[in-house]
């Protein structure tokens, strides 16, 4: 359903009119028998239908507000998800050439820690050079995927 917001204002100003049209009909109407009875009930009937109406308009704007907070996130979301998935590229396409990089440093010593992220399930590893040097089976302990070292060479 579309515009459910602005369908509740619309039923509101309708049930407001009403309101007042059936209340001041009815009070007439009575007001031939008790004077104070016939404005009472057309007092009443006004407020009564003023305050329903008032109420459900102010539904609709709430239901309004609603939708547009939501459509404001769906659409922040979705340039965050963008925005990550560039970044995740970015850090696909650099990573190998960093960590390459660092295990050719001579300034990087054997014992100190390299990170690197597990190609299966992106999880941040550290792996000493010495391991990633020796080219042995290294296997995400989260995901069991295997740690391509050959792809740092």
């Amino acid at each position: 359903m579309n515009n459910v917001g602005g369908k509740l204002k619309g039923v509101s100003i309708i049930v407001i009119v009403l309101g007042v049209i059936v209340s001041v009909i009815y009070g007439i109407m009575i007001i031939g028998d008790s004077l104070f009875t016939g404005i009472a009930v057309i007092a009443a009937g006004i407020l009564g239908a003023l305050i329903f109406g008032f109420a459900l308009y102010g539904l609709g704007q709430i239901v309004d507000n609603t939708d547009e907070i939501a459509e404001h996130y769906r659409r922040v979301n979705e340039e965050y998800s963008k925005s990550e998935s560039a970044a995740e590229e970015e850090r696909i396409r650099t990573e190998p050439k960093l960590v390459s990089k660092k295990l050719r440093s001579d300034s990087v010593g054997p014992d100190e820690l390299i990170d690197v992220t597990c190609c299966g399930c992106g999880t941040k590893l550290s792996y000493t050079k010495a391991e990633l040097i020796e080219e042995k089976q290294l296997v995400c302990p989260e995901c069991g995927c295997a740690i391509d070292t050959a792809r740092f060479k």
